[in-house]
C-alpha cells in the first residue's frame, strides 16, 4: 500500500511538473521548433513541405499549382482562420496503394485504410543508390541488401540533383526499372520501398514496376523522400497515412508525418539478417517488433536496445566423432560481451560477439539463449 501510494505521489509530481513546463503564453517564443530531442537521438522529418510550385508530373505546367484557400479569414472579420484544402493524392511525399495501378484492386476495395501499419512503422534501412543508374537487378544484387530486412529507403541521385526542391517535374529522375522490381520481390523480404523523388519506377518503365511491385498487395511504396539530412544507416521509421477510404494514395499525414528515429548508434549497420531480437518487455524504440534481425561477427560491435532476449544460432559446426546426447545437440549460441552504455536513454547493451567455441578473442562468454537484456 505504501509502495502505491508513492507511486501515485510520484505520478501527481509528474503532471505538475509536466503540465507547468508545457504552459505557453502569447508572449512566448514563437519560432517553432522544426526537430524533436527523442531519447539520445533525434527525429527527423522526411517528408517535403507542400509548395505552389513543388514539381508535379500530372498537370499542364508540371508543377502542384495552389492547393490552400483561405475563404473563412479572421482579416475578413471572421472570429476565425479556416483553410480549405484541394491536394492531389500523389503529389509531395505519398504512400501508393495497390488499387493504384490495379483496376480490379480499386474496384476490391484495396485502398489506403488497408494498408498495414506493421509495416509502415519499425525498423528500416536507408542505403544509397549507385550514382548515374537507374536501379536494375544488377544495381540491387550490388547492394547486398541480406534477407529479413523489411523496409528499405533508397536515396539516389535525385537527392544529390534535388530534384524535388525543382519548380517543374523532371523525367530524367532516377528509379526503379522493371527488373530491378523484379529482383527486388523475387530475392529480398522487403515489404517497404522508399525512394527520393515522386515514382519509385523509373519514367522508362513507369507503369510496369509499379505494376512488380504492387500485384502482390504485399509491398508499399513510399515516394518523394527528403532524406538530404540523413547518412546510410539503421532506423527506426514511423508512416502514417491519412486515412482515405477509397483512396489509392495519400499524403503522409500531419503532425505525424513520415520520420525517421536517429538514434546514437545508428552506425552499427550489420544490425542484418540472422539474430532473432524476441521482444520480453516493452518493445524496443530503436528496433520495434524487431524482424529485422543481425547476422552477428567476432568482434563486431551491436547495439540492442533494453528489453530483448537475443538468440543467435552458431555457424555451422562439423559433427563430433562420437553420438551426443540430445540437449548437447540443441542450439548453441554465439558467446558474446555485453557492456552497457549509460550515455544513452534508455541505456543500450552493447554485445560484441566472440568466435564460437571462446578462446581469449571471445571475452566473457555469455548463453544469450537464457539471459534478458535489461536497460535497469
Amino acid at each position: 500500500m505504501k509502495t502505491n501510494t508513492k507511486l501515485e505521489l510520484l505520478l501527481i509530481l509528474y503532471l505538475s511538473v509536466s503540465s507547468s513546463a508545457q504552459t505557453c503564453s502569447i508572449s512566448d517564443d514563437l519560432n517553432p521548433i522544426r526537430r524533436e530531442e527523442f531519447d539520445g537521438g533525434r527525429i527527423v522529418d522526411i517528408t517535403h513541405f507542400y509548395r505552389e510550385d513543388m514539381p508535379y508530373g500530372d498537370s499542364p505546367d508540371r508543377r502542384l499549382g495552389q492547393f490552400l484557400w483561405l475563404p473563412t479569414s479572421m482579416k475578413n472579420g471572421s472570429l476565425y482562420n479556416g483553410s480549405v484544402m484541394k491536394l492531389p493524392a500523389h503529389a509531395g511525399t505519398h504512400v501508393d496503394a495497390p488499387g493504384h495501378v490495379f483496376q480490379e484492386y480499386f474496384e476490391a476495395g484495396f485502398d489506403i485504410d488497408t494498408l498495414d501499419l506493421a509495416v509502415l512503422n519499425g525498423p528500416a534501412l536507408l542505403v544509397d543508390v549507385p550514382r548515374n543508374k537507374n536501379i536494375t537487378a544488377e544495381v540491387m544484387e550490388s547492394l547486398h541488401i541480406p534477407r529479413g530486412v523489411r523496409r528499405v529507403l533508397f536515396r539516389t541521385l535525385n537527392t544529390d540533383r534535388q530534384l524535388m526542391w525543382k519548380k517543374e517535374f523532371d523525367t530524367s529522375y532516377v528509379g526503379f526499372m522493371k527488373d530491378g522490381a523484379q529482383w527486388l520481390v523475387d530475392n529480398t523480404d522487403i515489404k517497404l520501398v522508399g525512394i527520393d523523388y515522386l515514382s519509385v519506377a523509373a519514367f522508362d518503365d513507369l507503369i510496369p514496376s509499379h505494376l512488380v511491385f504492387l500485384e502482390g498487395r504485399e509491398i508499399i511504396l513510399v515516394e518523394a523522400l527528403k532524406l538530404e539530412d540523413v547518412m546510410p544507416g539503421l532506423y527506426s521509421l514511423h508512416c502514417l497515412p491519412l486515412r482515405l477510404r477509397g483512396a489509392e494514395g495519400s499524403p503522409i499525414s500531419k503532425p505525424s508525418n513520415i520520420a525517421l528515429s536517429v538514434e546514437a548508434h545508428k552506425a552499427t549497420l550489420p544490425i542484418l539478417d540472422i539474430l532473432q531480437s524476441v521482444p520480453r518487455l516493452a518493445p524496443s524504440s530503436a528496433l520495434p517488433h524487431a524482424n529485422l534481425t543481425p547476422l552477428l561477427q567476432p568482434q563486431t560491435l551491436y547495439s540492442i536496445s533494453a528489453g530483448h532476449v537475443l538468440r543467435q544460432r552458431a555457424p555451422p559446426i562439423a559433427p563430433p566423432r562420437r553420438r551426443t546426447p540430445r540437449a548437447d545437440r540443441l542450439t548453441r549460441y554465439v558467446p558474446a560481451r555485453l557492456t552497457q552504455s549509460r550515455l544513452m536513454r534508455p541505456p543500450i547493451l552493447f554485445i560484441t560477439a566472440g568466435r564460437v567455441g571462446g578462446g581469449a578473442e571471445a571475452g566473457r562468454a555469455v548463453d544469450t539463449s537464457s539471459r534478458t537484456v535489461s536497460g535497469a
